[in-house]
């Protein structure tokens, strides 16, 4: 029985569906996956909130073998300066660029987080959103941002049903069968 620990499949020392995260975990503190799909590519960590008890971080929109190295560098940076407050920008992540870390919204950890769900056997351990300017240095909530960041990240600190129409919104509404809910 998990006394003391996070109630993850490592603490508990079960066997599960996360059997590879897991001795992954166990070697590093953390990793990253990556979650290809097309239009909606992301990544996020698991291991984070079992090794240091700091939030898992999703990172949406770029590259995803290069989301999993910034997820890397935004976790090894965290751990040693500490966590950065709520939409402070801060470097170290992406070459040149700030980044800010804003907590995700319950309602889209369903359509795209099962692997730390299952990881943390049914726990909720808060997830930020690693969150990337665009090419001028604008947020995606800024006047004047370009679509790219725009479009290419969700709004996640925002619940799905709040989130602007978009591929982000459709998809967690999708895989969390809040699109069933929707009036037609």
């Amino acid at each position: 029985m998990d006394r003391d620990g996070c109630g993850c499949e490592v603490c508990a020392d079960v066997r599960g569906p996360t059997d590879e995260t897991a001795a992954i975990v166990r070697q590093h503190g953390w990793c990253a996956l990556r979650v290809a799909g097309g239009d909606v590519e992301f990544a996020y960590t698991v291991g984070l909130w079992h090794s240091f008890r700091l939030p898992e971080i999703a990172m949406f929109g770029l590259d995803g073998d290069a989301m999993q190295s910034w997820l890397n560098r935004c976790a090894d940076i965290v751990r040693t300066a500490g966590w950065p407050a709520e939409g402070v920008p801060f470097p170290g992540v992406i070459d040149e660029v700030e980044v800010q870390l804003r907590p995700i919204d319950e309602s889209w950890r369903e359509a795209f987080f099962g692997t730390a769900r299952q990881f943390y056997r049914g726990r909720a351990v808060p997830v930020w959103q690693l969150v990337w300017p665009d090419e001028t240095g604008r947020w995606a909530w800024d006047e004047g941002s370009s679509d790219g960041s725009r479009v290419h990240q969700p709004r996640a600190w925002l619940p799905v049903t709040e989130h602007p129409v978009g591929r982000w919104r459709l998809t967690a509404e999708f895989l969390s069968g809040l699109g069933a809910m929707r009036p037609q």
